[in-house]
């Protein structure tokens, strides 16, 4: 029965919020507290998708932007705090975002996943760069679940994702061979368009709903420091990918942000809440409060922006 509350918590408290305490609330409330910035980004059929109906943030440009966010759902989860810096910083962005679409280009959802074309949406990318000269792009991805497929112990129970790449001599790449090649293509691309790229390491990921999780505890009365990942376990997680982006970093230059840096304080354990408010809205994705608290992170890539001035 706790367990039916909590998980009813997550998605609607009426009706039953006077019997839990206002923490446990809280911690439930971050299940429905997901990208709700006065800018959010109402993102267009991916055919339709141009320079008239990208997203923009921050302060009008006056010919092209100072960057692009390209990435998946996390790249939408962290577009509250993009915003916040792009005004504070009083630089122009464009966004693009389709949950389930990697930011890596001529990558495809073999497992039929999502409706649309994940290349098509790569490719229009691609071209609204080069048309525009944009000459800064931030790649924002769950970078371990198209390599690697679903954690062992998550929560996840859907169908594993499953994408695929083909080679100049078409040859057909899957999963973690597919990943290694799309992304050193991506970069490829973007580096022969001019761009300086920067690439934003996951969040670090977690095996539990983090809302329901630490409202659970709060309710039974245990500690929701217990809940928080131990820094080894995101490192092994995410071994391959990091092997990746290191191998493309020797052919390419680039420019990488680490969450963890801000997530995994001394590199022990990884925060999951802050000031009672849980940092996820799930198991992976930033809730709106998480992207905000966490927006420092991304001050050295505008403060580059400010250095090309």
């Amino acid at each position: 029965m706790i367990f039916g509350l909590i998980g009813l918590l997550g998605t609607s408290t009426r009706g039953l919020p006077a019997r839990f305490d206002s923490g446990v609330l809280q911690y439930a409330a971050a299940a429905s507290d997901v990208n709700r910035d006065p800018q959010k980004c109402a993102f267009p059929d991916p055919r339709h998708l141009d320079e008239k109906t990208i997203c923009k943030v921050g302060v009008p440009q006056k010919t092209s932007p100072d960057f692009l966010l390209w990435g998946d759902s996390h790249a939408n989860a962290l577009e509250p705090a993009v915003a916040v810096m792009a005004r504070e910083h009083k630089a122009s962005g464009w966004i693009v975002t389709y949950a389930g679409c990697p930011a890596l280009a001529g990558v495809d959802r073999a497992d039929n996943f999502i409706e649309f074309s994940c290349p098509e949406i790569s490719d229009t990318v691609l071209k609204i760069i080069s048309r525009n000269k944009i000459k800064n792009v931030i790649l924002v991805t769950r970078w371990d679940m198209y390599a690697l497929g679903w954690e062992k112990g998550g929560t996840e129970t859907a169908r594993e994702p499953f994408i695929s790449f083909t080679t100049k001599d078409g040859r057909r790449l899957t999963r973690r061979e597919a990943f290694a090649a799309a992304f050193q293509e991506t970069v490829s691309k973007l580096r022969a368009l001019g761009v300086n790229v920067w690439v934003v390491r996951q969040v670090p990921p977690q095996l539990v709903h983090v809302p329901s999780a630490l409202a659970k505890a709060q309710y039974l009365g245990r500690d929701p420091e217990a809940l928080k990942r131990p820094y080894a376990e995101i490192l092994a997680r995410n071994r391959f990918i990091d092997d990746v982006f290191s191998a493309a970093a020797k052919n390419y230059p680039m420019n990488f942000i680490d969450p963890a840096e801000t997530f995994c304080p001394q590199q022990k354990s990884c925060l999951i809440a802050a000031e009672g408010r849980a940092l996820y809205s799930d198991d992976t994705h930033l809730s709106y409060y998480g992207a905000l608290w966490s927006q420092t992170m991304l001050e050295p890539f505008f403060k580059s922006l400010q250095q090309q001035k």
